[in-house]
């Protein structure tokens, strides 16, 4: 190779010095720079993106503090009601009265409850609801899907402190 180009004509040993240049050039940036420069701005948005998800986490994380700070118990709470009562009625306003197939005292202050085919999401905010509403606690859950979709049946066991 060396022997080929000492033979060049000099104008042509510059060309093919230039040509050669010019693809060294070309590879250093095809398969050093580009690669560098893509994933430096690839970090870059990365960073952006999670700088954004902190924001959003410290404001909601402040807002927990605030909910938990101000959240004081509904009067509710010293409903004279008996649990089945309040169970019962309660489950009618979210209407998921219909698919409680079993209620029964569990001791003094719990309720073992069976339903069958119940809405799932209804389901969910009616056990919320009892929560903030009454303060009572599900203390055991079984919950297993049907063949219908957003479909399943329960057994519960709530209970009052």
């Amino acid at each position: 190779m060396k022997q080929w180009f000492y033979s060049q004509q000099p104008r042509e040993r510059l060309m093919v010095t230039g040509c050669a240049a010019v693809v060294l050039v070309a590879l250093v940036y095809l398969l050093v720079w580009a690669p560098f420069a893509e994933r430096h701005a690839q970090l870059a948005v990365n960073v952006q993106a999670q700088q954004e998800a902190l924001a959003w986490m410290r404001q909601a994380s402040l807002q927990v503090q605030e909910a938990r700070a101000s959240n004081s118990m509904p009067t509710a709470l010293n409903d004279p009601r008996s649990l089945l009562s309040i169970i019962d009625s309660s489950a009618m306003q979210a209407g998921v009265r219909n698919q409680i197939q079993r209620m029964e005292p569990e001791g003094d202050d719990g309720v073992k409850l069976s339903m069958d085919d119940a809405d799932f999401d209804l389901t969910i905010q009616w056990l919320g609801a009892l929560k903030r509403s009454h303060n009572i606690d599900v203390i055991r859950a079984t919950i297993s899907p049907t063949g219908a979709s957003g479909q399943v049946d329960t057994r519960l066991s709530l209970q009052r402190p």
